[in-house]
């Protein structure tokens, strides 16, 4: 047990040091639209910022790949479904957001770039 203690603390000493410096922090509405467009685009809801685009399913898009784009859908479809909360991380530095500061300037119907997707 105390080497898997030790391999988690060293893993999350490595995320940490990945993530941007200022992060904003965006909680998803499932009350709300979860949608995917002719295109692949996925649209999320969130609480603030309203219909927001963060990846596609059929090509990279912002830097986010298809697979993780995927994997975003199902991970948010499992957590709608359980009824627990989840939120997306977004970093201001990042290009495809513009230097967003609040999660309401996310802007409705707007594309923008997630680093993380987190249910609590």
């Amino acid at each position: 047990m105390k080497y898997r203690s030790g391999r988690i603390a060293a893993t999350a000493a490595l995320v940490s040091m990945a993530a941007p410096a200022q992060a904003q922090i965006c909680e998803i509405n499932f009350g709300g639209r979860l949608g995917i467009g002719k295109d692949g685009s996925l649209q999320v809801d969130f609480v603030s910022a309203g219909i927001v685009t963060i990846c596609s399913m059929t090509a990279t898009e912002r830097g986010v790949s298809k697979e993780a784009c995927a994997a975003w859908f199902s991970a948010l479809l499992s957590f709608r479904l359980a009824k627990v909360r989840a939120r997306f991380y977004f970093s201001a530095a990042d290009p495809g957001n513009a230097n967003v500061t609040t999660c309401a300037q996310l802007g409705d119907w707007s594309a923008r770039t997630p680093y993380f997707l987190e249910a609590y």
